[in-house]
């Protein structure tokens, strides 16, 4: 296995998302789907994705699901809980809080130039810890509505020279842009 990211159900026929870098690099045919009692999936089809938002939604052949509710009115404070897959740590449960709302500036693979061009698109940052592999985990309210996207962290570091970090700032998009990109999917079950 090369890397792993983390998705969950937005369908019960097989409609899940995750972070659209998750598939930067892969081969069609390469990405495939585990779910907690190990039975595997292949990825059949990307359905859409958003380079300023960093979502993909994407399709495998599974059906009944259990697809996870999605919230649009969470405030700063807001708890909120994320089960996701860093390094090894595979259904790794963290909680924390809504700390703040941001724009993501840092698109990834796209030229500097046309970044430029791009409106920065509305994130939320959170307390609860993620990491590597962690891309695309459910960012969950308390009653277990999806708040959020886990997409990236970056260090806050105590200062340029030291570079050890003060603190870390964990971004996700929030829900209304994977309900934004839903819209746009084209549903052929």
């Amino acid at each position: 296995m090369r890397s792993a990211g983390t998705a969950f159900a937005l369908s019960a026929d097989g409609i899940l998302v995750t972070a659209r870098h998750v598939f930067e690099g892969e081969q069609e045919g390469r990405l495939v789907v585990s779910d907690s009692q190990g039975a595997v999936y292949p990825v059949s089809e990307l359905l859409a994705s958003s380079v300023g938002d960093d979502l993909a939604l994407f399709r495998i052949d599974a059906t009944d699901l259990v697809p996870l509710p999605l919230r649009t009115d969470a405030q700063i404070g807001t708890a909120v809980l994320v089960i996701s897959h860093p390094g090894s740590a595979y259904y790794t449960l963290t909680r924390g809080s809504i700390a703040r709302f941001g724009h993501n500036s840092r698109l990834r693979g796209v030229p500097p130039a046309r970044a430029r061009r791009m409106r920065p698109a509305p994130t939320l940052e959170i307390t609860a810890e993620f990491g590597h592999g962690s891309s695309g985990a459910p960012v969950m309210d308390a009653a277990g509505n999806v708040v959020g996207v886990a997409l990236s962290t970056r260090m806050v570091p105590l200062s340029e020279e030291q570079k050890v970090p003060q603190m870390w700032i964990r971004t996700c998009a929030p829900a209304q842009r994977v309900l934004r990109l839903l819209k746009r999917t084209p549903r052929s079950s």
